[in-house]
């Protein structure tokens, strides 16, 4: 199973270091040159299909790609960021997420979701996208930590070394083969 990963263009709150989650933000003017860059990489993959979070930042990366290469957008509830609760919003310097309950796998902001819970949703996604890929040549638009742990998954990493260990800039494409 080969597809490509994408993470969304910057926003404002990358830039600020403002922890997101599953809020709804536009892509930063950055952001947008960032996804404009990678078009003529895309073009050459001969993508035929996008799955793409629903929420904003990534549904604007997924519209200027499908777009300029005329390609089949879906958009997917289970692409979303990880939920951080009462977390979104705040600046990530202020979060001391050793200060709350449970392991690092577990621990969640109050009305949040944990990383553990995250890789559920990979892992429920992967089942999906077998399927279709043997159909269609698809690249992924999600977010920082969902791509994270699909990367370290597939590595048979464990969830702490996938969140620490890897990195994924926004707009950045990468090759997944498993």
């Amino acid at each position: 199973m080969d597809f490509l990963i994408m993470r969304h263009g910057e926003t404002e709150s990358n830039k600020k270091n403002y922890v997101q989650g599953q809020t709804n933000e536009s892509l930063s003017d950055i952001g947008i040159k960032q996804v404009k860059r990678q078009i003529p990489y895309l073009k050459k993959q001969k993508i035929t299909l996008i799955l793409s979070s629903d929420l904003q930042r990534a549904k604007e990366t997924a519209k200027i790609i499908s777009k300029t290469l005329n390609i089949k957008v879906r958009y997917m509830k289970i692409l979303r960021e990880k939920n951080n609760g009462r977390y979104t919003g705040k600046k990530s310097a202020e979060i001391n997420w050793n200060n709350v309950n449970g392991d690092y796998e577990h621990r969640k902001a109050p009305k949040g979701e944990s990383l553990f819970e995250v890789l559920q949703r990979v892992k429920q996604f992967l089942d999906i996208i077998k399927e279709q890929q043997q159909k269609e040549k698809i690249i992924v638009i999600s977010h920082g930590t969902f791509l994270k742990l699909i990367k370290g998954y597939l590595a048979k990493k464990n969830i702490k070394k996938s969140i620490e260990n890897i990195k994924i800039k926004n707009g950045k494409v990468m090759k997944i083969k498993c």
